[in-house]
Parts: structure tokens; C-alpha cells; sequence
């Protein structure tokens, strides 16, 4: 058979291998749920704690005639959140040239100096075949 502390190890190994993966996906799904619905659970809060905030956080609290109760407070919290979620957002520009053909009679294009982009040319073109798209060949 084997030895009983080996498979007790083997056990161990694969069950705490398992709990990895398990806490692993319970851990992303939080933050991605914590993440997307952050000015919700900011209003929750703001809900549950809202006799605190009217009394001790808001802007207004001394001037009970404009009946804020800490709308300001929440005002502000969203604000920030949206400021902070803001911030985060990184703005990429992607640009992927898929082939890249050995010269430019193979496509029939050429680079114009003029643009900086790829210009069609007839003449390139009359009967050559780019690189892949060719007819089966016997």
C-alpha cells in the first residue's frame, strides 16, 4: 500500500490545493462585485448610519432649517467615489497590424508620405495574390 503519513500528506495537499482555488474565485468575484457596485453599498451605508451622519458629519448641522440630514455628506462621499473610480480608468490605444507583407507589391498598397497611411494602387495590385489568399494549388 503505502505509508499513512504519505497519503495523509498527499490528502492534505490536494484538499488545501482545492481551498486555494476555492478562496481564490470567492476573493476575485468580491472585488469585481465590490468594485461594480461601490456608490451602492456607499448608499447603503449612508442608510443605516443616517441618524449619525445627520447629527455628527453634516455639512449643514448647524442650520437644521435646510433639512440637509446629511445628503451633503452623501453627495460628497459619491462624489468622491466617482472622482476615485475616475482615476483608475487607464485609456490605452491599441494598434495590431495582423500581416506584414515583405513588400508592398504583395498587397498592393503602398505607404503615402502625404497621410502616413496605406493607399490602394491599381497598377500593384493587377494580378498578384497577397501571401495566404491564393487559389488551391494542385
Amino acid at each position: 500500500m503505502g505509508n499513512p503519513v504519505e497519503k495523509i500528506f498527499i490528502n492534505f495537499t490536494r484538499n488545501f490545493r482545492y481551498a486555494l482555488k476555492i478562496s481564490l474565485i470567492i476573493l476575485t468575484l468580491a472585488a469585481i462585485f465590490l468594485q461594480a457596485f461601490s456608490q451602492d453599498l456607499i448608499w447603503v451605508q449612508f442608510t443605516l448610519h443616517r441618524s449619525y451622519i445627520s447629527r455628527e458629519l453634516c455639512i449643514h448641522r448647524d442650520q437644521p432649517r435646510m433639512h440637509c440630514n446629511g445628503s451633503c455628506f452623501l453627495k460628497k462621499k459619491l462624489e468622491e467615489a466617482q472622482d476615485h473610480e475616475g482615476s483608475k480608468t487607464v485609456k490605452l490605444k491599441w494598434e495590431m497590424q495582423l500581416f506584414s507583407p515583405a513588400s508592398p507589391t504583395e498587397t498592393g498598397s503602398t505607404l503615402s508620405l502625404a497621410t502616413g497611411y496605406p493607399q490602394w494602387d491599381e497598377n500593384l495590385a493587377a494580378g498578384t495574390h497577397p501571401g495566404i489568399l491564393h487559389p488551391p494549388m494542385a
